[in-house]
This record gives structure tokens, sequence and C-alpha cells, in this order.
């Protein structure tokens, strides 16, 4: 096998981390992996053709690299076909020596653990201990209430089935609490506000950071805050006050004048395209470029938009939004019940990979010029990605992060919020511990059956709760679909990673 990129790994913790050369694959002598008799490897391991670049992927050690045709063929097969099997499959493609040599290349790569890593040794079992995480983040919806009536809204316009409602000062300052008490060992913690929209609250918001910043300073903790918002109230004070508290923060738009304004009316069911275009184009600027990081490498600045069936061309949305001068863009699928017109279905998925393909292309363009796009869901940092055991425990929602209502309700995450099924207590009350924090401990990819032979488990960690209780009313269900689109995402991340290291060297 002649790898174009070769691989060098070090075991870093509890995971691998990735480093690219040509100086050569190093590797240690060991013996060929064992084949349980039973059935194959619970691994990770992916095998993929993009744009005709041979690419292999293990989700749990974190090795990628480029192969040649022969390596491609020897790896699909290696966890389910001795040598001699594989040299006769191949005897009329590749000779014997060439299939030998691969064979022996990725045996010896296995053996040093960079690929086919065997799951049930290196990650606790279902049953075992779950990593000793401790709370780290919560969501404050300072407002049940917005100035939009977005058509897919999951909050209801942002009433989440209730009545308008604003967070109070010592209810804020209540779930802070609650988050530094609970934070453990943590040096770190992070603060969302949410909606509704959440600027409509904006005295509460900036009571909020003054307390939660003397608390992390008191305890010796670092704090990030962040906020989602329809940009409709964003001015130049506002914009202000967030570059100078270094908030990160996310504005919803979806694309296109047509598609936006279809979506995303005001209340009066006007079209907002133009108006949160300006304002949004004006925050942006403002904080160019020491605050439009990519997410997880400094204070960010997305724009974010959602497509469904109205726009399932939505790649078109993502170069519009570029063209309107953003670089940093999410465009996620819609949430819903099978019931609503703009609902995505499984007719849609053939169409919507190859959106993510032409994505994937422009996105390479837009490097060559000097003027790169960066797509959230693409943004794969394989050399520097979260700890093996954060990996495995998915989202923490309703563990690690939880979120609050303007009452002081404690839910699993934002999307839960006003389902008293999922109710975990109240921030203003004496604290309990909630029945469902067990639930939760098992909704990760180690209690869903659909998951154990998937690749991406250890970038998903099993998928969305909310979404997976919205549409089977099971925690432990995946849904097909989006499972989907979420392997053909982290295809192409994967592909870009190649692209970018190919580059490099």
């Amino acid at each position: 096998m002649r790898s174009v990129l070769s691989v060098g790994l070090q075991n870093i913790g509890d995971r691998w981390q990735l480093a690219l050369s040509c100086s050569g694959i190093q590797r240690k002598q060991g013996a060929a992996p064992h084949f349980r008799e039973a059935g194959v490897m619970r691994h990770a391991v992916h095998a993929f053709t993009h744009r005709d670049v041979h690419i292999v992927y293990d989700g749990l050690s974190q090795t990628l690299m480029i192969v040649d045709d022969v390596g491609f063929e020897v790896v699909k097969r290696f966890a389910l076909r001795n040598l001699p099997d594989m040299i006769g499959e191949l005897a009329d493609r590749f000779s014997e020596e060439d299939v030998r040599n691969a064979y022996e290349e990725i045996a010896s790569l296995t053996a040093e653990g960079a690929l086919f890593c065997d799951e049930d040794r290196l990650v606790a079992s279902r049953d075992a201990p779950r990593p000793a995480l401790g709370l780290s983040g919560i969501c404050l919806h300072v407002a049940h209430d917005c100035n939009m009536r977005c058509s897919y809204c999951f909050a209801g316009s942002g009433l989440y089935g209730g009545k308008p409602t604003l967070m109070q000062q010592d209810t804020a300052r209540a779930a802070l609490d609650h988050l530094f008490r609970h934070a453990g060992s943590s040096a770190h913690v992070y603060v969302d506000f949410f909606g509704g929209e959440p600027l409509l609250n904006m005295s509460v918001v900036k009571d909020a950071i003054a307390y939660g910043n003397q608390l992390a300073k008191e305890t010796e903790r670092s704090v990030t805050w962040s906020m989602t918002t329809n940009g409709m109230l964003l001015d130049a004070d506002i914009a202000d006050y967030f570059n100078a508290h270094e908030v990160n923060l996310i504005i919803s738009m979806d694309g296109r004048s047509s598609v936006h304004d279809a979506m995303r009316p005001d209340r009066q069911g006007q079209g907002t395209h133009d108006f949160v275009r300006g304002k949004a184009v004006a925050l942006y600027q403002s904080r160019r470029p020491q605050m439009t990081r990519r997410y997880g490498d400094g204070v960010y600045t997305y724009i974010r938009g959602t497509f469904t069936r109205r726009n399932l061309d939505f790649a078109e949305d993502v170069i519009h939004l570029y063209e309107e001068g953003f670089r940093h863009i999410a465009m996620e699928p819609v949430v819903s019940d099978s019931g609503a017109p703009w609902t995505l279905s499984d007719e849609h998925v053939d169409g919507l990979k190859e959106q993510y393909d032409r994505l994937t292309d422009w996105i390479l363009d837009s490097r060559r010029r000097g003027d790169p796009l960066h797509f959230h869901h693409f943004e794969l940092d394989v050399e520097r990605g979260p700890c093996l055991g954060k990996r495995a425990s998915g989202c923490g929602a309703g563990l690690h992060y939880l979120a609050v209502s303007p009452e002081g309700d404690i839910y699993p995450c934002h999307q839960f919020v006003g389902n008293a099924m999922f109710g975990m207590g109240n921030v203003l009350a004496e604290e309990a511990e909630s029945p469902l924090t067990e639930a939760f401990k098992e909704a990760n990819f180690g209690g869903k059956a659909a998951c154990q032979t998937c690749f991406a488990r250890y970038h998903c960690g099993g998928g969305c709760h909310a979404n997976h209780w919205l549409l089977s009313r099971d925690l432990l269900q995946p849904d097909r679909l989006s499972c989907e689109l979420i392997r053909k995402r982290l295809e192409c991340a994967l592909f870009l990673a190649v692209d970018d290291a190919t580059e490099a060297v």
C-alpha cells in the first residue's frame, strides 16, 4: 500500500493524535490482529472514495490517510477476511505481492493501535461507569417571546407552549450558581443565551454576564458566553457590548431572500431578510477578524440557517450568504414531525448529499482563491479533536449540559424546554437528584443499536436526543435521515481535511 500521506501517531492520554508527514510510515512490529470467531471487531474504520480519492479513517483513533487502489480494497476486507482469501478475491486486479504488502502494512498499523482499534478494549462498556465529567454548560432561556414568527420554529414562536415570559435577574443568577456549584473540577464553563429572542431581555443578559464573570473569578474558572439571536434588535451599542465582552454570536439567516422570507417573517407576516442582513453584516464586519474564528479556536460569529424541502438546493443559500460577506456559516436540516409541509424525508437524501458535494467543491475553490468559506459541519480537527471520553458521551444533554426556562425550571437541553416529561427540577428550589439523569447517561451511542456499526458514532455521540424523541418517542432510536446526512457531512469534512494536509506539505 503506497500512502500518499504517511501517518505518525502519539498516544495522548486516552486518544490517539494524528500527525501528517511525508517521511514514511514509522511502525511498531507486532502480530496480525486477532479476529473473533463470532464476528468482526467493533471498530470504527471507514473506507470511502470522494472525487477519485481513496480515504481511510478510524473514528476511534482518529487516524486519517489516503491509500492507493490495492490498499483500499484490502482495508475494506481486513476485518472480514484472512490474507489467503483476499489474495484469491483480488487476483484478477492485483498481484499476490501487492496484496500481501498492503495487508502487512495494515496489520502493522492495527497492531500499534492506529487502525481497527478494538472498541471493547479501549472504551468502557455500556454498563461501566461513564467518564467523570461535571456540569460544564447551561442554556439560559432569558426570553420566551419572539419578534418573529418562523414557520418551522420548534419552540412555537418562542413561547414553548406557554405565555410570553422574560427571565428575572434572580433566576438567571440562581442558574449560574447552579452551574458553578455542579461544575466539579471543571476549569471552564460555558453559558448560552437563548429564547425565543434573547435580545428582548438584554438587561438580564448584561447582569448575568457580570455576575457570572464574578463567580468565575472567585472560583478560579473561566467562562465562555454565547448567544443565538435572530438579529432583529442588533444595533451599534449591543455590538460594542458583545465585542467588549467577547460574546460568541450565532445569527439566524436562511440564505436567499425568497427562502428566508418564506420561513422567517416578522409578527405582521412581512419578510425580514433585508432588515436582518443589514444588521448582521454590520455586526460581522465590526468583529472581523479577531472575533470571527472557527468554532473552538476563539471568539466566533456564525450565520446559521435552516434548510427544508422548500430549499433542497441549500448549497445556493450558503453561497448566497458567503457573497453577502459572511465567511463562517452553518446550515442545518429542519427537524420537524412528518405532518409539516417543510419536512424532509427519505426521498430527499440523495439530492441533499449532492448539495454537500457541491459545497465541498465550492469550499475548495474558495480556498484556492485565498478567501475560504468555513462551513461549520465540515470544520473537522483530526489533530486536536475532543478526548475519547467526550466523544463517547456525545452532546452531554441532561448530564453535562442543561437548559433553564424563564421560571427556573431545568431541562436536559433547550429543545426539551416546556415538555413536562423532561423536567429535572428548578434552580430556585431545593435540589434533588432527577431520575432522568440515569436515562440520559444511557442515551449515548453505547445504548443505541443503530450506532454499533456506524463509523461516525464518535463524532455525533449517538445523535440529537430531542430529535429522536420528536420523531420516535424513543431516546435510543436515531433518525435514519439524520444519520445519513451526518455520515455524508463527515465524509466531506474528511476529504477537506486531507486536502488541507496535502496543501500543507
